[in-house]
């Protein structure tokens, strides 16, 4: 099928610290890997990658500040196409914050 990989992978694995001076901190990473993918082209085929992730965390009663760096090696991919002219590029290297309070 066309933009199915036959092999895919992805995990994410998170560590929070529950005692002493780090208590409330925490870190994670992950990775999400596509092998190569057919296009509607049958001589275009899209390459396989691999996209790794971390962030860090913190959490004090309700309140959360966490941080995500995405594609942390700013792989250059394409999530998807339909031929060589319809390609779409996967998000080059970019970072989230998320401040969130819980009631």
């Amino acid at each position: 099928m066309e933009n199915a990989p036959r092999n895919t992978s992805s995990s994410w694995i998170k560590y929070t610290f529950n005692k002493g001076l780090v208590k409330g901190f925490g870190f994670a990473g992950g990775h999400s890997a596509v092998s190569i993918r057919n296009t509607l082209s049958e001589d275009i085929v899209l390459p396989g990658y691999l996209v790794v992730n971390c962030g860090i965390h913190y959490k004090y009663r309700h309140s959360t500040v966490a941080m995500n760096v995405n594609n942390i090696t700013n792989t250059t991919y394409w999530s998807g196409a339909y031929n060589n002219v319809y390609k779409w590029p996967g998000a080059p290297r970019n970072i989230m914050i998320k401040i969130g309070y819980r009631f």
